[in-house]
């Protein structure tokens, strides 16, 4: 049953009132019965008292009775009991126990309900009968002269008491229930209201913001046990709000640089959507800290974690007022920039954004900062979703990391198919080493006077019956770590081939190409070491290029294997000077002998000889061995031999070739042949 207010059987007002009354009820019943249990031994000290009534009035009379036989006299007597009220007969025997004399009397009033007659059966009895022996002197060992006999009833006293026990037991029953009623009043009053009044409160807490509905402490309760269960609850959803707001700032924020995640990147970037008018360009760019776990190997995690919280502050730094950071993956930041005005600006603020973070980023622990490149996606060019606009921009990542001299890209449609050739790439890569389906090739080096001084080994890769340049699989190698398994078989084979050379008198120096992850490998110096001793090959044989890419990117444990390599004679040369990041501080700190003027430069020659003029007159300062490749015509080798270039690779001298057409061409017992030195043409094949 449901009451106006909410009143239910179940409630813990209905259940207080309910036991109150019952209570009440218990306590009145006990006080009746041991009020009726007073009535009852007041009963019976009344049937006491009566048989000292009868005793005193009759004893003397019914012994002198008995003594002279006077029948008449102890009739009198017997008439005179009768008149104790509640005796029913009185009897005066003989010594014999032969009645005497009898007389019998009459009810007042009989009990005229089985309850009474139950409570004088259970408690009293509905006759009692007194028999007490007459002596003619009271003393010990007097002979009894008779007996008096009296029975009697009390029925005419319970009769008396009967009304008073039936008030008193309407009297007693009003009374519980009143006091009932009166307790569970107050207490519904004291208690259950308020408890109802708090129950409310609660149920109308906001649980997403329960702080903002703290509850009201009931009148008069304030310094209860309600009171103090109310500051209880408000200081439990106090301690709530501030768990939810630290929860969701946890789901929210990156928990180390405190920016926001993904979650509320996506959430500000679809806000900007929704406001962002038609004429203006709203740019989502993902800064991605390349190679991130190369460098927590190289650092460990803790380093690279400082180097990650200051690249964070470099870039609320760096941006304008106005444009959103967050942190959208453990490797990569995302910047959101509203209201510009073409997506011209969002690139020229990419620019921007690498060349200040590059920006005397020389020492180690700049790795990160200097590692960024940045992915660029527009809206609405790109599409107005925000989820897919940082998709596309972190893709666009991809683009930039092959462009290490821009360092940034915007995204460009079509990325499945790409995606597609990619994953077929990577799992023909697994493969080809297995199955022998790489090949070096080798193009030779000569000195000025056309001696043969080296060769650099080239990878070539036959994938199914054709020939694979590297340019066409080297990255991917670098991305899924095959670089490294692949550089080793490259060093092998390379150590391979000085051997054989050496077998047959061509004593020249090999050289390979080594990556950056190859360096960054602690094993590398090692596994170099012994192939050196495996196949007898002195290390000064062997010369390993490297990109401008290491020297700027790669420090620390690269520097000191490097400087390892070079202390057991191996030769350092610095691939492509002039088209990166090298400086005269990265020449002094790195051991390179040798630098290598790119065939970009090489081919402006004679027109354009700033740039090559530079590098060879460096290289002489610094006492290094300079070598041109991509030589192609006549007037680029005239202008190189005129200027003191010591090494000179080319289409124009040979192109690379397999070892066995490169034994066969230049294995001349004087070492010394005429490729181009006097020739007046252009390429020769």
């Amino acid at each position: 049953m449901v009451g106006k207010r909410g009143f239910r059987q179940n409630s813990i007002g209905y259940r207080q009132a309910r036991a109150i009354v019952v209570a009440a009820l218990a306590v009145g019943c006990i006080a009746f019965l041991i009020q009726f249990s007073m009535l009852s031994i007041a009963a019976r000290q009344t049937l006491s008292e009566r048989e000292f009534q009868i005793l005193s009035v009759a004893e003397e009379t019914a012994v002198t009775a008995l003594a002279e036989r006077d029948a008449a006299l102890a009739r009198e007597m017997l008439r005179s009991v009768l008149r104790v009220t509640g005796v029913t007969e009185a009897r005066l025997l003989d010594a014999d126990g032969v009645i005497f004399a009898r007389e019998t009397g009459y009810l007042l009033e009989a009990p005229s309900s089985p309850l009474e007659r139950w409570v004088a059966g259970v408690f009293l009895g509905e006759h009692a009968t007194i028999t007490h022996p007459l002596w003619t002197e009271p003393g010990v060992g007097s002979p009894a002269v008779g007996a008096l006999e009296v029975e009697f009833s009390l029925d005419h006293d319970i009769a008396l008491y009967r009304h008073v026990l039936l008030a008193s037991l309407i009297a007693t029953i009003l009374g519980a229930l009143i006091v009932g009623a009166v307790v569970a009043a107050l207490c519904h009053v004291f208690l259950t209201r308020p408890i109802l009044s708090i129950s409310r409160q609660v149920a109308e807490v906001d649980t997403d913001a329960p702080r903002g509905n703290l509850l009201t402490i009931p009148r008069g309760h304030r310094d209860s046990e309600l009171g103090a269960a109310v500051q209880r609850i408000n200081m439990m959803l106090m301690q709530l709000g501030a768990a939810q707001n630290a929860l969701k700032r946890m789901t929210t924020r990156d928990t180390s640089t405190n920016l926001p995640n993904r979650i509320l990147t996506v959430e500000h970037l679809r806000a900007v959507a929704e406001r962002s008018g038609s004429g203006n360009v709203v740019a989502v760019l993902a800064v991605l800290m390349d190679r991130l776990d190369d460098f927590k190997d190289l650092f460990g995690h803790d380093k690279v974690d400082e180097m990650v919280l200051d690249l964070a502050g470099r870039l609320l730094e760096l941006v304008e007022s106005g444009t959103f950071v967050g942190r959208v993956g453990a490797d990569c930041f995302a910047l959101v920039m509203e209201g510009l005005e073409s997506s011209d600006a969002a690139e020229e603020a990419a620019r921007r954004l690498v060349d200040a973070l590059m920006h005397g980023a020389d020492e180690p622990l700049d790795a990160v900062r200097s590692s960024v490149v940045v992915g660029i996606a527009c809206l609405p060019e790109h599409g107005a979703d925000a989820s897919d606009l940082l998709r596309k921009a972190v893709a666009a990542t991809a683009s930039a990391r092959r462009r290490p001299l821009v360092r940034w890209a915007f995204f460009e449609d079509g990325p499945s198919e790409l995606a597609h050739h990619r994953l077929m790439l990577e799992s023909q890569l697994h493969q080809a080493l297995d199955l022998g389906e790489f090949d070096l090739h080798y193009q030779p080096q000569f000195s000025a006077r056309g001696v043969v001084t080296g060769a650099e080994a080239l990878l070539r890769w036959r994938c199914n019956g054709e020939l694979v340049m590297p340019g066409a699989f080297v990255e991917v190698a670098e991305d899924t770590g095959l670089v490294v398994p692949i550089g080793d078989w490259v060093l092998e084979e390379a150590c391979r081939t000085a051997a054989r050379l050496r077998d047959i008198s061509l004593d020249i120096r090999i050289a390979i190409n080594v990556s950056p992850q190859q360096l960054e490998d602690g094993g590398f110096v090692g596994r170099a070491a012994a192939a050196f001793e495996r196949y007898g090959v002195p290390p000064s044989q062997i010369e390993i290029e490297i990109t401008e890419y290491t020297l700027a990117m790669e420090r620390g444990p690269v520097l000191d294997r490097l400087r390892a390599l070079r202390a057991m004679g191996v030769r350092i040369a610095l691939d492509d000077f002039g088209t990166g990041y090298s400086s005269l501080a990265y020449l002094r700190r790195f051991p390179v002998d040798v630098l290598k003027i790119d065939r970009g430069f090489v081919t402006d020659i004679p027109d354009d000889v700033a740039v090559p003029s530079t590098i060879l007159t460096l290289a002489d300062k610094l006492g290094m061995i300079c070598v041109a490749e991509g030589i192609e015509t006549v007037p680029q080798r005239d202008w190189l031999l005129a200027n003191g270039c010591d090494t000179f690779q080319g289409f124009l001298f040979g192109r690379p070739m397999p070892l066995e057409a490169f034994i066969d061409r230049f294995a001349a017992p004087s070492g010394v042949v005429d490729l181009g030195f006097h020739r007046t043409g252009h390429v020769i094949d």
